[in-house]
């Protein structure tokens, strides 16, 4: 499979957008981030992906506490900042309180469980130890840009989409044994 069609497949799932913070000798540093989803709700956790090759990757490895800052549709340039080389400049005064977004969509305080390497990721684990949401509505990104909840999406340009009936039909791999939820075929409809 190549990269490319990869990446068309995987950006067709819109997203919300974080920016994850810590600090690290009284020095606040924080990455955008796109993968990001929670994963368990008793004990509350998330987990977050991040490149192998980030910077940043090495401080959340060396980190006791994560904070998950989700961005609000109006907070397009501060995820751009964080995702941008070099790392300094990030934190503005007066939007921040210590690793906290004061103006976020919702913010999540995490203590960090478990870092597990998948491919040219990292995958980090971490138990919410505290959250926050507001009423603001999160900023989106779908099909490799930003977008608002309330936005319509662009119109689909990838050859060979499904239509609203078509059904996919999974590898013989994934069907042979044991009990899975994925069936074959056309699912019954009362």
């Amino acid at each position: 499979m190549s990269q490319p069609a990869f990446r068309a497949s995987c950006s067709q799932f819109p997203t919300g957008v974080a920016i994850v913070t810590r600090t690290r000798a009284g020095v606040r540093l924080g990455v955008t981030v796109s993968s990001f989803t929670s994963v368990s709700l008793d004990p509350p956790m998330v987990l977050v992906c991040v490149h192998r090759r980030s910077s940043f990757l090495q401080d959340l490895v060396e980190a006791d506490s994560i904070t998950v800052n989700i961005l609000a549709d109006d907070q397009r340039d501060l995820s751009i900042r964080f995702s941008q080389h070099p790392p300094t400049g990030r934190f503005v005064d007066g939007q921040w309180d210590g690793t906290t977004l004061l103006a976020a969509a919702a913010v999540l305080e995490c203590g960090l469980a478990e870092i597990r390497i998948a491919g040219d990721h990292a995958i980090l684990i971490a138990e919410v130890f505290d959250a926050f949401s507001s009423d603001r509505s999160p900023l989106v990104y779908f099909r490799s840009g930003y977008h608002e909840v309330s936005q319509s999406p662009p119109k689909h340009s990838c050859p060979g989409t499904l239509g609203g009936s078509d059904i996919i039909q999974l590898p013989e791999h994934l069907l042979e044994g044991g009990n899975h939820l994925l069936t074959r075929g056309p699912v019954a409809r009362e």
